[in-house]
C-alpha cells in the first residue's frame, strides 16, 4: 500500500461513538442480508464455486448483458489488481485526488502513471496512455462526471481502455452508471462493489464488467475460489432481492446537505462541493491529523484524514454523513476545536 486507507476504526476500540471515516451506507446491513449471511455459515464445509458463476449469470440478467461480460471478484480492490496484472508494463492516466488502489495496483505491475486533476475531465480531454482510471462519483471528493461526457471521452479515445470505478454510483441523486452502455463500448471496463451500498465491507465481493475479450484476458490472473461461500451466498441473495434491499439515499442526501451547511457556518472550515453523501472539508486551523485526534479524544468521532491522497495537503479531511444525532456530536466537536485553536 502506497498511501493506506482511512477507515482505521480497528485502532480505536472502545473510543468511537460515530464513525465518519467510512463512506458506506450508514444504516448498517439490512436484517434480511444478515439472516442470509448467517444461513450461509452452514455451507462452508464445501468449496465455493471457483469463479462465482452464479453471481455472473445474475448480473447478466439484471443488466441485460452476457455472463461473458462479467468477472466476479473479492471486492473492488481485487478487481483493480487483476486489471493491472492483465495490462502490466503499460501506461495509465489517473485523475486525482482519488482512490489510492489504482496507483498501488499500477505500481506493483510496472505501469507508468501520469496524473491529471479530476475537475479537468471533459469530453475533449486528451489522453495518450493505454489505460485511464476514473472514479465516478469520485472518492474522496464526491464529485461526479456526467455520463454523456464520459461516453464522448471514451468514444474519442478508442486506443485507451477506460477503467471506470462506479462503487459509489448509488450514493447520488442522479446515478451516472455506464453499465447499460457496455455492449457498445469495447474499451470500457466497469468496476463495482456490493460493499458500499449494502454496508457489507467485511464481505469482500464485487465485479468487473467489460467486453468478453477483456474479461478473458483478466481471467488469466484470477485466483480460483477467491469469492468465499459466505460472500457468494450473500451476494446471490442481494441480487435476487436487489430492488427491495436498495437503500433510499434521498433522506441521507438531505441530511448531508444540512451537515455541509452547518460545517460551512463554522469559522475556519470550508466544505468542498460534492454530489454524494460524503465530502471533503478544508480546515484553516491546524491540520486534519491533529483535528482527527482531537475529535477521537473529546467526542468519540472518527474522521478520514485525507492528507495522504495525491493532490491534497494536510488541511483536508473527509466526512461521510451519519444520522442527525451523530452529526450533531461531530458539529459540537468541530465547534469546540475551532474555539480552542482559534484563541
Amino acid at each position: 500500500m502506497i498511501y493506506g486507507h482511512g477507515d482505521d476504526l480497528y485502532n480505536f476500540e472502545g473510543k468511537i461513538v460515530a464513525n465518519f471515516s467510512s463512506n458506506v451506507w450508514p444504516g448498517g446491513p439490512d436484517a434480511r442480508v444478515l439472516e442470509a449471511m448467517q444461513h450461509s455459515v452452514s455451507l462452508v464445509k464445501n468449496y465455493p464455486e471457483p469463479n462465482a458463476d452464479t453471481i455472473g449469470h445474475k448480473l447478466a440478467k439484471r443488466y441485460n448483458l452476457s455472463p461473458e461480460n462479467f468477472l466476479v471478484t473479492n471486492g473492488a480492490a481485487d478487481a483493480f489488481y487483476l486489471i493491472a496484472q492483465a495490462f502490466r508494463q503499460t501506461t495509465a492516466t489517473i485523475f486525482t485526488p482519488t482512490f489510492s488502489e489504482y496507483e498501488d495496483a499500477a505500481s506493483v505491475n510496472t505501469i507508468v502513471c501520469s496524473y491529471s486533476t479530476y475537475t479537468t475531465i471533459n469530453a475533449n480531454s486528451k489522453i495518450d496512455t493505454a489505460l485511464a482510471f476514473i472514479c465516478n462519483p469520485n472518492n474522496p471528493t464526491g464529485q461526479q462526471t456526467d455520463s454523456n461526457t464520459l461516453l464522448q471521452l471514451i468514444n474519442t479515445h478508442p486506443e485507451t481502455i477506460f477503467i471506470l470505478d462506479e462503487a459509489y454510483a448509488d450514493f447520488t441523486r442522479t446515478p451516472q452508471t455506464l453499465l447499460h452502455h457496455l455492449g457498445k463500448l469495447s474499451n470500457l471496463v466497469i468496476v463495482h462493489s456490493f460493499t458500499k451500498t449494502f454496508c457489507i465491507p467485511g464481505v469482500r465481493t464485487g465485479f468487473i464488467a467489460a467486453h468478453p475479450d477483456i474479461i478473458r484476458k483478466i481471467m488469466r490472473y484470477k485466483t480460483p475460489w477467491s469469492v468465499n461461500t459466505i460472500a457468494l451466498y450473500t451476494t446471490t441473495f442481494i441480487l435476487d432481492n436487489y430492488d427491495s434491499l436498495l437503500p433510499d439515499m434521498n433522506p441521507l442526501l438531505d441530511e448531508c446537505d444540512w451537515l455541509k451547511e452547518s460545517i460551512n457556518a463554522i469559522e475556519g472550515f470550508e466544505v468542498i462541493p460534492s454530489a454524494t453523501t460524503y465530502f471533503l472539508v478544508k480546515t484553516n486551523y491546524g491540520t486534519a491529523a491533529a483535528l482527527k485526534q482531537y475529535l477521537i479524544q473529546k467526542v468519540g468521532c472518527l474522521i478520514r484524514d485525507a492528507s495522504n491522497f495525491r493532490g491534497l495537503d494536510k488541511r483536508y479531511f473527509r466526512i461521510a454523513t451519519q444520522n442527525r444525532k451523530k452529526n450533531t456530536v461531530l458539529l459540537n466537536g468541530l465547534r469546540a476545536w475551532q474555539a480552542s485553536i482559534a484563541i
